[in-house]
């Protein structure tokens, strides 16, 4: 406890990806414990940055950009704990992590942002031997209830890892005004155009599948559908897609975009009836989570074995895998009123389960039984957190 109190910072974070730091740090301050943002200056003109009014209490000042090893694990002993994104802690130390115990490295947490588990982590080479070994001896990895994250981790045999649903990282804070649309229904399918055709797989594990939708949705509208598909020009097999589109006889249904800004992508979905995600990987990813929380039906394939392992409800999505079944969950979900109150049922969830109030609070367990030090803005002891844990 001693050796911890003269720590100038409660929480190190590094991991630019998406502005994942800025945000989970927003987060954390909000919770009453003093950060530190960590990037590395030589990458600098590739970093993100959130928008300046969703910061509350952190600000931009709390960004440190370094330009050594020595200047990050100078930061990293002036803190109590560290939380890297997709291993970038151990990655950006490379050797110097073997000295960890020595250097006095604090308690480290891994958060897996995705393709690091599924992929890297059974890849081959020494980065993915190297991430192994990283995330093996952290303190703890964090990830989510995905299908091929859990096979990784099966096979890789790793122990020191938490499984659970994360906070949303720009969960809009206040609900959706309902769409005043009226005749026909309007898809919206941001996804990148991805089903292995450009692309065998053999480095990665998942797609997007949306090849079955595309061809249950034509079918569709050859049964009667009265709807359009706005589409997104991105992917390595949007070529094959766009000519799945033009042999079906309707083109005039498929409205084709290139790459959207983020205020772009917000207004298409507040325009949308049905946002459609992916078919593959099993997991709800943030865009299918945005756009849950803004009242929007969400068509998508959840595995429900891992959906059941952090949720106490199943998410209220149109769930569908193979292409019959996206055909009649289509046909089935064929009025706005359906769609309707799906979406309000889904933005109610939302709120309940992957908000930062809530999300954060298994975290700062965890963080307070390794690091010993209890976060003032919570009234619990160590004991209850350990109670809890247990």
């Amino acid at each position: 406890m001693n050796s911890f109190s003269r720590k100038k910072y409660d929480v190190l974070l590094i991991g630019s990806l998406c502005a994942f730091d800025q945000v989970f740090g927003e987060y954390l301050a909000r919770k009453g414990m003093k950060i530190c943002i960590v990037r590395i200056r030589s990458t600098s003109q590739g970093y993100i940055t959130v928008p300046e009014n969703f910061l509350k209490v952190s600000s931009l000042n709390d960004i440190i950009y370094i330009h050594s090893n020595k200047e990050l694990v100078t930061l990293a002993k002036k803190s109590r704990a560290v939380v890297t994104f997709t291993g970038t802690f151990g990655m950006q130390l490379k050797w110097w992590w073997v000295f960890r115990r020595l250097l006095d490295i604090p308690p480290v947490f891994n958060v897996s942002t995705g393709s690091d588990f599924m992929e890297l982590l059974i890849s081959k080479g020494r980065v993915a031997w190297f991430y192994r070994y990283f995330t093996k001896t952290c303190t703890l990895n964090i990830t989510y209830p995905c299908p091929y994250s859990l096979k990784s981790v099966v096979k890789t045999g790793l122990k020191n890892v938490l499984i659970t649903k994360f906070p949303s990282y720009f969960l809009p804070e206040k609900p959706a005004q309902k769409s005043c649309n009226t005749g026909t229904l309007r898809y919206l399918h941001p996804s990148h155009l991805d089903f292995k055709v450009n692309d065998s797989g053999v480095n990665r594990t998942s797609a997007k599948g949306n090849d079955r939708f595309i061809r249950a949705f034509i079918k569709a509208l050859n049964d009667g559908l009265d709807a359009e598909c706005i589409i997104l020009d991105r992917g390595p097999d949007r070529d094959v897609a766009r000519e799945i589109i033009n042999c079906s006889g309707y083109e005039n249904r498929f409205i084709w975009k290139s790459h959207l800004s983020r205020a772009e992508l917000m207004s298409e979905i507040m325009l949308a009836d049905v946002i459609v995600d992916q078919f593959d990987v099993g997991i709800l990813g943030n865009t299918a989570i945005e756009a849950m929380a803004m009242g929007k039906a969400v068509m998508i394939y959840l595995q429900k074995e891992c959906m059941n392992m952090v949720y106490p409800e199943f998410p209220p999505v149109i769930n569908a895998c193979k292409e019959e079944e996206i055909y009649d969950q289509i046909m089935q979900f064929n009025s706005r009123e359906k769609l309707c109150l799906l979406g309000e049922h889904a933005q109610r969830w939302i709120g309940d389960n992957h908000s930062w109030e809530t999300c954060t609070d298994l975290f700062i367990i965890y963080y307070t039984l390794f690091t010993g030090h209890q976060v003032l803005n919570y009234g619990w002891d160590i004991d209850h957190y350990k109670t809890i844990a247990e």
